[in-house]
């Protein structure tokens, strides 16, 4: 079946150990929803430290009696260690498969158990997007657990205020549920309370709605410890729908005792219930539901950018300024361009025609392949690992896979559906140096020596080029979506010193980024203006790069033709020349 691992640390007395706030949701889930039945699952118990780094709380280990501890720097296999826990590692006819991110673990999970587990929800979409791109998932996966970890470390900040994520959920349950088939929902509601309305609203039973689903049973455990000063008069006063929805999950018979289950494996909570009628503020957050796909929700990224030309002409002098001053131009030919790659010598699986690219696309595709292939070749040496983020179904990968028979290649990429057409493609191969990680770029954190990415939209090609310093591994990137990035918690832009110290604002950089996707062909009216504004955020990348102790290249790709996208990024550690 495969094997799980879990955060951990030190063991105390009376067989109970400090968790993570996403292990404890990971072992209730397979408690209450008898997930560890088969004895093909192993359970491994990661010990990090003895002493906690974080927020956590107490387990019993007895509850879970075919639990394995395994010390982070002794045995762990490199499959375990490549992404944040948890993670669940399976193999089947010899390649390994990791899965990463809580949502997409437990997903996993109940797939194992079932190929239609009805917790998955409407075609086995529930909780399917990743946290990026899902402000649902975000939620459930991300937000809810920081506000626990917040709440165990400062409990005393809550003494006359509901936690917000708290009063998100409960504004979130007051509007209707966004349902596919919505009117044959309505009239199925109707017959059953008796009404001979077939538009009756459907209440927001659960937190996707009427049904219950594997994000209640994620966001239970958190609200249990979120929830746990409070009584139940100042809840149902407070915030009436999510203490109905408490309720409800609690009883539910899909799970096994639900609170009685988490009373048992949580040993202990720093802090009383208090049962005091007490007053409480409750914070005010938007007006809207917590689904991405919501009218109301404001989304600024569908927002149309319009510049004015001037705009346009004041940033590009900017940057032209710098690159002028510190004499910084673009190579006439792409890294790695004296490297021969045929195409004859290439299975057909491997080329885009095998890989089901369209036959308009299959020579531009393989264009960029090529290019991006022959930087790494020119850079691989045997034993190393290469990193293909953002891999979609392996069309890179598998053709470096290939032609770097000595490299182990690792396929990143969140969509187990793409992953999936990537693996039926490996074991048609036969290929024994790939193996495939499903999870977010912001998981990963094995080590690696090249990092590759095509076209990785906006701030995804950042993120990357981030963890390759960090690592102090050597990169190829094409990046893409120039007009999406913008500064968040993990990058900010302007990315390097120069650019930040010049007086290119935010707004100034935000214009370049919009106009570096106007290039739109040859015959484009502002395709040269295009491309200069992707030299220009570039540049910076460029800078950032130098900056981390990099000799980084910048070109186009050959033939341009190939992609309006086609700027290539390589970049080298200075101690490789060394």
């Amino acid at each position: 079946m495969g094997s799980l691992y879990l955060d951990v640390y030190g063991q105390e007395e009376d067989c109970l150990r400090s968790v993570t706030i996403e292990t404890l949701i990971v072992l209730y889930t397979i408690k209450c929803l008898d997930l560890a039945d088969d004895q093909e699952l192993e359970i491994a118990l990661v010990v990090s430290s003895l002493v906690p780094s974080e927020p956590s709380v107490l387990i019993c280990e007895e509850i879970f009696p075919n639990l394995r501890i395994v010390e982070r720097d002794s045995s762990l296999p490199y499959q375990a260690e490549v992404c944040k826990l948890p993670v669940f590692v399976s193999k089947h006819n010899g390649l390994v498969k990791t899965v990463a991110g809580l949502s997409s673990v437990l997903r996993k999970l109940l797939f194992l158990k079932s190929n239609e587990h009805p917790l998955l929800g409407f075609r086995q979409s529930c909780l399917i997007a990743c946290a990026e791109v899902s402000v649902w998932t975000r939620f459930c996966e991300v937000d809810v657990i920081k506000s626990v970890k917040d709440f165990l470390s400062h409990p005393q900040s809550y003494h006359e205020v509901i936690p917000i994520d708290v009063a998100r959920l409960e504004e979130h349950l007051s509007h209707a549920p966004r349902l596919h088939n919505v009117r044959k929902h309505r009239q199925a509601y109707a017959k059953t309370i008796g009404s001979n309305e077939s538009e009756e609203e459907i209440p927001h039973l659960y937190a996707e709605g009427p049904f219950m689903t594997l994000a209640d049973v994620i966001l239970f455990p958190c609200f249990y410890i979120l929830l746990s000063t409070f009584s139940n008069n100042t809840l149902d006063a407070t915030v009436p729908l999510v203490s109905s929805w408490y309720t409800r999950v609690m009883t539910s018979e899909q799970l096994l005792n639900g609170e009685d289950m988490l009373k048992k494996i949580v040993s202990f909570l720093p802090y009383v219930r208090d049962c005091k009628q007490v007053s409480y503020l409750l914070p005010k957050v938007p007006k809207e539901s917590l689904y991405k796909s919501d009218p109301t929700r404001y989304k600024p990224r569908s927002n149309k950018m319009y510049t004015q030309q001037e705009d346009v002409e004041t940033s590009l002098a900017i940057v032209d300024d710098i690159m002028t001053l510190h004499e910084i131009t673009q190579s006439d030919k792409p890294y790695g361009d004296d490297i021969h790659l045929n195409w004859m010598d290439v299975p057909l699986e491997i080329q885009p025609e095998g890989g089901n690219v369209p036959e308009k696309r299959q020579l531009r595709k393989a264009e960029q392949l090529q290019n991006m292939a022959k930087a790494v070749m020119k850079l691989a040496k045997p034993g190393h690992i290469l990193v293909d983020f953002c891999s979609g179904s392996g069309h890179l990968g598998l053709l470096l896979a290939w032609v770097l028979p000595n490299c182990t290649v690792l396929l990143l990429e969140n969509k187990d559906r793409s992953l999936q057409r990537a693996v039926n493609r490996i074991e048609k191969l036969k290929l024994d140096n790939v193996q495939v990680v499903q999870g977010n770029i912001d998981y990963f954190q094995g080590k690696f020596d090249i990092g590759i990415a095509l076209h990785a939209c906006g701030v995804a090609s950042d993120i990357v080029l981030q963890l390759c310093e960090s690592k102090r591994a050597a990169f190829v990137v094409c990046p893409c979506c120039y007009g999406s990035i913008q500064s968040g918690h993990t990058v900010s832009y302007p990315r390097s010193k120069l650019f930040r110290n010049s007086s290119l604002g935010p707004k100034d950089y935000l214009v370049l980024g919009h106009c570096a996707d106007q290039t739109h062909g040859e015959e484009g009216l502002k395709t040269a203006q295009g491309n200069q504004c992707m030299a220009g955020i570039d540049t910076d990348r460029l800078l950032h790069s130098q900056d981390a102790g990099y000799v980084v290249h910048l070109s186009k790709m050959n033939p341009t033709s190939c992609s309006p996208k086609n700027n290539l990024l390589v970049g080298i550690p200075n101690e490789w020349a060394n």
